[in-house]
């Protein structure tokens, strides 16, 4: 008997047919890619529904080149956002990047404490 079944990517599969064990297998894809390219892997990984990945970044290890070593490698530069955000214990700055992958948003981010100066 001759198997006729073929195999979709995971990136032409649309995200209503697409379930969290897919998800994982793009996520795995992901960071198996970053790790064999050198960059610095994420502290926290969250999958949600079927199209969309977040990576969090502790304290963002490296400061402002792990974002652009991570654009660099799937995407641009232009793509990193940064704002001033307040917290009970002072100010942050968020670092983010947001990218599309086998038709998932893959979104990163991080936080790194601010001067008091720049929350005046």
């Amino acid at each position: 008997m001759t198997d006729t079944a073929i195999s979709i990517p995971l990136d032409l599969v649309s995200a209503s047919q697409r379930t969290i064990g897919d998800l994982a297998v793009i996520a795995t894809d992901l960071l198996t890619e970053a790790s064999a390219a050198g960059l610095t892997l994420p502290d926290l990984v969250k999958l949600y529904g079927n199209d969309e990945l977040e990576l969090q970044f502790t304290g963002l290890p490296g400061g402002f080149d792990l974002m652009t070593a991570w654009a660099d490698h799937f995407g641009s530069r232009d793509d990193i956002t940064i704002r001033l955000c307040e917290f009970e214990d002072g100010p942050r700055i968020r670092c983010g990047f947001v990218f599309i992958r086998h038709a998932v948003t893959v979104e990163l981010y991080g936080y790194a404490k601010a001067s008091p100066a720049l929350a005046g």
